[in-house]
């Protein structure tokens, strides 16, 4: 979905990962807030002791009222790994997002064009260390 990986600059945000947006149109405050929503729903808890060890990129597209399009969701970052292990944290990661996103994210509607397509990459680790 998205074809210059040059023009975007992962966040990092403790335990919900990093979102990739176009900088030059969200601001950072608004890919915080993405992922501020994401994090409640993400049940690392249900995964086993490997599983958290498993960080996954999920690329998906939103409606313009910020809800995430189910077929549109796909792991496309995990190194070549597609173990059990890898396959059960993206399942996790996909929950989230179709949970927390049910009601629509709220993001900046004139912004739509930047957010229509999200990477949001979960990382476990980073949640024991906040």
């Amino acid at each position: 979905m998205k074809s210059n990986l040059t023009a975007m600059v992962p966040l990092m945000l403790g335990f919900s990962g990093s979102v990739w947006a176009d900088t030059a149109a969200l601001a950072q405050a608004e890919m915080q807030a993405l992922s501020a929503q994401v994090a409640p729903c993400w049940n690392i808890g249900a995964l086993d002791k490997e599983e958290t060890k498993a960080v996954v990129t999920v690329e998906f597209a939103l409606t313009q009222k910020g809800i995430p399009v189910r077929d549109s969701l796909r792991l496309i970052g995990a190194g070549k790994d597609t173990s059990a292990t890898v396959l059960k944290a993206y399942d996790a990661a996909k929950r989230a997002i179709i949970r927390c996103g049910a009601e629509g994210y709220k993001l900046p509607l004139e912004k739509y064009p930047q957010w229509q397509s999200i990477e949001l990459t979960f990382n476990p680790e980073r949640m024991f260390l906040q």
